[in-house]
C-alpha cells in the first residue's frame, strides 16, 4: 500500500501548504523556525550530503531568513 501511495510526496506538499496557509495567518514570527527545521531534516543522516540535497537546504534556510527578517520589521505587525 505505502508503494503505491507516495507518502514522502505527500508530506512534502502537506509542509508546503502549511507554509502557505502560515504566510496568510497572523502567527508568521513561527514561519521561519519551520522552515530551517526542514532545511535540517533534509540534511538529518549527514551521511549522504550531494549536491541537491545542499541546494534545497540552501533554498529553504534563505527562505526561513526573508521570513525571519519579515517578522522581525514592523511591516509584519501592520499587518496583524
Amino acid at each position: 500500500m505505502f508503494y503505491t501511495i507516495p507518502l514522502s510526496a505527500v508530506a512534502g506538499y502537506s509542509f508546503l501548504l502549511g507554509v502557505w496557509l502560515t504566510l496568510i495567518s497572523s502567527d508568521i514570527k513561527y514561519l521561519p523556525y519551520g522552515l530551517w527545521a526542514k532545511a535540517v531534516l533534509i540534511l538529518f543522516p549527514f551521511m549522504a550530503i550531494s549536491v541537491n540535497s545542499l541546494i534545497s537546504v540552501a533554498v529553504y534556510a534563505y527562505l526561513g531568513y526573508l521570513a525571519f527578517k519579515y517578522s522581525a520589521s514592523s511591516f509584519a505587525e501592520q499587518a496583524a
